[in-house]
C-alpha cells in the first residue's frame, strides 16, 4: 500500500510539473509573439505618421515664408492620400495588439482594460485623422491623372497658395490627432510593461516599473485591480468610443425585442 501511495504521489507531482512546464512554454511563446507585434508598431509606422505631420507643418511654414519673400510657391511634395496610407498602416499595426489580447485571453487575466483602451484610442485616431485629411485635401496639391496621357495636360489639378489660414487650419485639425497618437503610443507602452511583468514574472529578477506621465492626458493604464475597475468604467462610459458601443448595443437590443414582438 505504501508503494502504491508513493507511486500515485509521484505521478501527481509529475503531472503538476508537466502542467507547469506547458504553461511556462505557452507564456514564453505568447511573449515572443507580443515582441513581434510591439516591434512592428514601434519601429516604423508610429514614427512615420508623427514625422509626416511635422513635415507637412514645416512645409506649410516654409511655403508661407517663400511667398512673402518672392511671391511664388513651389508645389508642396506631400499628398493627402499618402497621409491616409500612413494612418492605415499605423492602425493595422495597432489592431494587432487587440488580436494578440484576444488570442492569449486565457493567459492574460484582467487585461480587458487594455482592449477597451486600445479600441478607444484607435477610434480617436481614425476620427481625428479624417478631420485632418479633409484639411489636407483642401490645401495640398492634387496630381492630374491624365498628365502623362493627354498632350498639354497640366501636372496638377489643384495647387492652392499656402496661407496663414492654411497653417492655422492644419494646426487646429492636427492637434487632436497628435493627442490621440500620443495616447495610443503611451497605452501600448503600458501594455508592454504589464505583459512582460505578467508573462515573465516567474523568471525575471525584478518587475518593470510602470510609466509615470508628466502630462495626465497620457495617464497610465494598469491591470492592478484598484485601478483597472475605474479605468474600465471610464472607457465604457466617458469616452466617445464607449458611448458609441453602448448606443449600438442598446439599438440592437431594442431591435431584437421589437422583432420578437
Amino acid at each position: 500500500m505504501v508503494i502504491i501511495w508513493q507511486m500515485r504521489k509521484q505521478k501527481t507531482l509529475a503531472d503538476i510539473q508537466h502542467l507547469a512546464n506547458v504553461k511556462a512554454e505557452l507564456r514564453l511563446d505568447a511573449y515572443r509573439d507580443f515582441q513581434i507585434v510591439n516591434r512592428n508598431f514601434c519601429d516604423t509606422h508610429t514614427v512615420d505618421v508623427e514625422n509626416l505631420i511635422r513635415f507637412i507643418r514645416s512645409a506649410f511654414s516654409g511655403a508661407i515664408e517663400q511667398y512673402k519673400n518672392i511671391h511664388f510657391q513651389a508645389p508642396l511634395p506631400q499628398r493627402a492620400p499618402a497621409f491616409m496610407e500612413a494612418i492605415t498602416k499605423h492602425s493595422q499595426d495597432a489592431i494587432a495588439f487587440i488580436f494578440f489580447l484576444e488570442r492569449y485571453d486565457s493567459l492574460l487575466p484582467r487585461f480587458e482594460v487594455y482592449n477597451l483602451a486600445l479600441n478607444s484610442a484607435l477610434h480617436d485616431v481614425q476620427r481625428t485623422s479624417m478631420e485632418l485629411f479633409y484639411v489636407l485635401l483642401k490645401w495640398l496639391p492634387i496630381d492630374n491623372p491624365n498628365f502623362s496621357k493627354v498632350a498639354g495636360a497640366l501636372p496638377l489639378v489643384h495647387a492652392p497658395i499656402i496661407t496663414e489660414e492654411a497653417l492655422s487650419e492644419f494646426n487646429i485639425a492636427a492637434a487632436p490627432l497628435e493627442k490621440a497618437l500620443g495616447q495610443l503610443q503611451s497605452w501600448t507602452s503600458d501594455l508592454a510593461v504589464d505583459v512582460q511583468n505578467h508573462l515573465l514574472g516567474d523568471y525575471a529578477d525584478k518587475q518593470v516599473i510602470k510609466r509615470k506621465p508628466i502630462d495626465n492626458t497620457f495617464f497610465t493604464i494598469s491591470i492592478d485591480p484598484d485601478k483597472s475597475v475605474a479605468l474600465t468604467k471610464y472607457f465604457k462610459e466617458e469616452t466617445e468610443w464607449g458611448r458609441n458601443v453602448t448606443r449600438v448595443n442598446q439599438e440592437v437590443a431594442a431591435s431584437m425585442k421589437t422583432g420578437q414582438n
